[in-house]
């Protein structure tokens, strides 16, 4: 699931720093401040620890920098004027997509097998658009 949400930019920089401090993104942080907050709430179904991690995999994402870069390069691609030393970047960067694409996937399947569902059906509850090539 994505979401998107706004704060005030004292409140962001206090998120990202802390995020920085203990080897996060913000997006990570966030997701396990909320889910630590929703496993105190009453009357909320409560997932399994094993849920918790295949979830937080999922949602798991590269920092906006990442894609920054990589869109930078992809770009350079495409106007031929893409340096080598680039190009080997380019392609770590894709390298590094796909690994996540990979963990994510793997995760997907793992959570759709531990709640006795399909993959389309587990996509849909949570949210998650198949990748159309």
């Amino acid at each position: 699931m994505s979401l998107t949400i706004s704060v005030e930019p004292q409140l962001e920089a206090w998120i990202r720093e802390e995020a920085r401090r203990r080897g996060e993104t913000p997006e990570e942080l966030i997701a396990r401040e909320v889910a630590i907050r929703w496993a105190s709430a009453p009357n909320i179904p409560r997932l399994t620890a094993d849920e918790t991690t295949l979830l937080q995999t999922i949602n798991a994402g590269l920092p906006e920098s990442f894609w920054s870069r990589y869109r930078e390069l992809t770009d350079r691609r495409r106007s031929e004027s893409l340096t080598e030393p680039e190009r080997q970047e380019l392609i770590s960067l894709s390298d590094q997509a796909e690994e996540k694409t990979l963990q994510r996937t793997e995760a997907l399947v793992a959570l759709a097998q531990l709640r006795h569902v399909g993959l389309d059906a587990l996509r849909d509850s949570l949210g998650i658009a198949p990748i159309l090539a």
